[in-house]
């Protein structure tokens, strides 16, 4: 299924030429199969990266089968672009006043890269770009309290491998993430944490009813300076899609 939709996205965009650009999909978890999809949708069809799901349900991105992915979308030197799914755990929780949407996939976006912070996959993987939807989640707003518990719980009450030599938060400078939190305060948190450099125009629609002026709107409201506003509008996207053409 991911062939045939690489395949169609790649005639649509083969009808718009220098106007649209396309990340196709890929099953993280497909071991190798990912790995050579990957490698066609970049050097036949020509796309800037993957998207991918930050969980299958039952594993995260740091699972021994999607090695083959990373380490592949790291040597092409590709970003992937993980937004989540509707395969939470304890989904019965998240069916009530929409939650799925407004907290479940946020967090299930912060857990994976939160993983892959602490199993060490960023540092087997250090020149992997990863794009994180909806602003990363929950992650960035809880950046101080991966470094209070890592200190603070290790190591008798630590669950996992031990492999991290700088505290978790010096992590999340690795991520990109897009500004699709519909909130002002939001942005400026993620400006404070990651910096103007990590951060990506993205919006929600479709499917979603937010309009792309709104979503430009509140850009406005954070009154960036000329050479951070144009870093955020489009050259961070430019250097990270590697899209020279714009740049």
């Amino acid at each position: 299924r991911a062939r045939l939709y690489n395949d169609g996205l790649a005639a649509l965009i083969a009808r718009h030429r220098g106007r649209l650009f396309g990340l196709g999909c890929v099953d993280p978890w497909d071991g190798e199969g990912a790995a050579r999809e990957l490698e066609r949708m970049v050097h036949e069809l020509g796309f800037a990266g993957a998207l991918v799901n930050p969980s299958d349900g039952r594993r995260y991105l740091d699972d021994p089968a999607c090695a083959p992915l990373l380490a592949t979308a790291e040597r092409l030197g590709r970003p992937l672009f993980v937004h989540p799914t509707r395969d939470l755990p304890a989904n019965e929780h998240w069916r009530d006043f929409v939650l799925s949407l407004m907290v479940g996939r946020p967090t299930q976006t912060a857990v994976c890269a939160a993983r892959l912070i602490f199993t060490g996959a960023l540092d087997r993987y250090p020149r992997l770009n990863l794009l994180l939807a909806h602003g990363g989640g929950v992650l960035p707003f809880v950046a101080g309290r991966l470094d209070a518990t890592w200190v603070a719980y290790r190591p008798e009450r630590w669950h996992g491998p031990d492999v991290l030599g700088m505290e978790p938060s010096s992590y999340l400078r690795r991520f990109h993430v897009d500004t699709n939190v519909w909130s002002v305060p939001a942005l400026r948190l993620l400006l404070e944490v990651l910096g103007p450099e990590r951060l990506v125009v993205g919006n929600d629609q479709p499917p979603v009813w937010a309009p792309l002026e709104d979503a430009l709107a509140l850009l406005v409201g954070l009154e960036l300076g000329e050479k951070d506003r144009e870093a955020v509008l489009w050259r961070n996207a430019a250097r990270l899609f590697r899209l020279e053409r714009l740049e």
